[in-house]
This record gives structure tokens, C-alpha cells and sequence, in this order.
């Protein structure tokens, strides 16, 4: 059993106010070993630790983005999350809890792996985002399956009570986890 890729912490300027290494080992272990073949390493760092985060741009959805404003970036041979843009999002109540944190986290991780799935291991003429979305949707829910088995009797008023806070706290009629606005 080949073991998953290590967790490097690369930070300039910044201090994170929770370490997100142990949550990204946890959620690396849960992916199967052939979407992870070919993935060296998963570095944490922060939107301003390298002049190519603070002044470059990417595509996302046809569109161009600056780096410094996203969650995390899939290179060819590693991933990227900006940490500091992750923490931000949350209140740091949330990100106590290890149930929040794992799914915060692994939502980018593993969108970010869906990226590595599709550009090296099972290729689909479909919109690149939209199969990142998709993967991070299965592999979050085996990890939540097997990591958090007994929750299971507890799935549709947890989900019902999501979607009952992204309607008041983003004011939509229709909220669905991954999208805000």
C-alpha cells in the first residue's frame, strides 16, 4: 500500500490560526491510491508568499481570475491551497470542529484532486470546473461515509439545516454547498 503524498507547510508572512496539515493527511487517506499515483506533494501556503500568487491570473469557467483571490490551484504535479483565503471564508468557531473543518478543507482539496483525476487519469470533454465539482462530490461523500459513519441516521436534518442557513445567509431561494452566487 503506497502511502499518500506528504503535507508541506510553505507560509511567508503569515501565521494560520489552525494547522490544516493534520486535516489534509486525514482526507489524503481516504482518497483511493490510483486517483493519488502521480501527485507529489499538497503544499499549504498563503494567497502572498510568491510574486506569481500576488500578481498572476488563471482561467476559471472562461473566465480570467487573479490567484491571490482563489482557494487553491492543481499544478501539474502538486496542489496548492491558500490557506489564508480558506480561513477567511469561515468563522474560526467552525473551524474547531472537526466534522466543518474536514469539509471546509476537503471541498477544495478534493476539487482540486478531481482537477488531477481528469487531467491524468480519466479525461472527459465536459467543462474542467464541472468535473472538479463532481469528483469533489464523490470522494467527500465516501470520505464522510467512512470517516463519519454514524452520522448517517442524522444526513437529512444536517443537510436540511444547511441549506436552511445558505438560504438566510446568502439570501438565495436555491442553495446547493459549492455555490455562492
Amino acid at each position: 500500500m503506497a502511502s499518500p503524498p506528504p503535507v508541506l507547510n510553505h507560509y511567508r508572512n503569515y501565521r494560520p490560526t489552525f494547522d490544516l496539515a493534520p486535516t489534509v493527511e486525514i482526507l489524503l487517506r481516504y482518497v483511493p491510491e490510483e486517483h493519488l499515483a502521480g501527485l507529489k506533494y499538497v503544499e499549504l501556503t498563503n494567497s502572498t508568499s510568491s510574486r506569481i500568487l500576488r500578481r498572476g491570473k488563471t482561467w476559471s469557467r472562461r473566465k480570467k481570475v487573479q490567484m491571490a483571490n482563489c482557494l487553491g490551484f492543481y499544478c501539474g504535479d502538486h496542489i496548492k491551497i491558500l490557506v489564508d483565503n480558506l480561513l477567511q471564508s469561515v468563522s474560526p468557531l467552525f473551524v474547531r470542529i472537526p466534522l466543518t473543518r474536514a469539509v471546509l478543507v476537503g471541498m477544495v482539496l478534493y476539487h482540486e484532486i478531481g482537477h488531477h483525476i481528469h487531467s491524468v487519469h480519466r479525461p472527459a470533454y465536459k467543462e474542467k470546473e464541472d468535473v472538479a465539482d463532481q469528483w469533489m462530490t464523490v470522494l467527500l461523500r465516501q470520505f464522510l461515509i467512512r470517516r463519519y459513519w454514524y452520522l448517517t441516521p442524522a444526513r437529512k436534518p444536517i443537510g436540511f439545516a444547511l441549506r436552511a442557513y445558505g438560504r438566510w445567509k446568502y439570501g438565495m431561494a436555491e442553495f446547493k454547498m459549492g455555490s455562492r452566487g
